[in-house]
């Protein structure tokens, strides 16, 4: 996804929460909720890979208050910033600003070596693919048999 599709998406989504009446410049009780759900993603994510706001903020090129501020719900990172955090954290932007998506993985370093492997080129991707494809079934045939020797006892 470039650039212009993120703020696309992100325009989509904000236009989508917002009712046909209200005013899109005044600040509404939606856009807190969606800052603070925000903002409860960032935190969480940040926990997980065990980084410090601190490190976070300066992975990003900002302080450790603005690293806060958007964790409580206080601050809305810019599209700069939640293309960093995409990077930094290997999510989607669409996890950053609206929560998990169908299908999305849900083990996180799956997430991240999925990203990865997309961003090779294609026949190291059709590599990778092959590689994972040969392990998921061997570990899915080794499933099968532990269960099928478990029933037999």
């Amino acid at each position: 996804m470039d650039f212009a599709d993120a703020k696309t998406v992100i325009r989509n989504q904000v236009e989508q929460r917002r009712g046909p009446h209200e005013n899109p410049d005044a600040p509404s009780d939606r856009d807190a909720r969606v800052r603070r759900a925000l903002g409860a993603r960032l935190a969480r994510l940040r926990i997980e890979r065990e980084l410090t706001q601190k490190a976070v903020a300066a992975a990003l090129g900002t302080t450790q208050e603005v690293v806060s501020r958007y964790e409580r719900g206080k601050y809305a990172p810019s599209l700069a910033v939640l293309l960093g955090l995409r990077r930094l954290f290997a999510v989607t932007l669409d996890y950053l600003v609206a929560g998990a998506a169908p299908g999305e993985l849900a083990d996180a370093r799956l997430r991240q070596l999925a990203l990865l492997a997309d961003a090779l080129p294609p026949d190291h991707r059709t590599l990778v693919v092959t590689a994972l494809k040969g392990l998921v079934e061997a570990a899915q045939a080794d499933v099968r048999r532990r269960q099928g020797a478990e029933d037999a006892e």
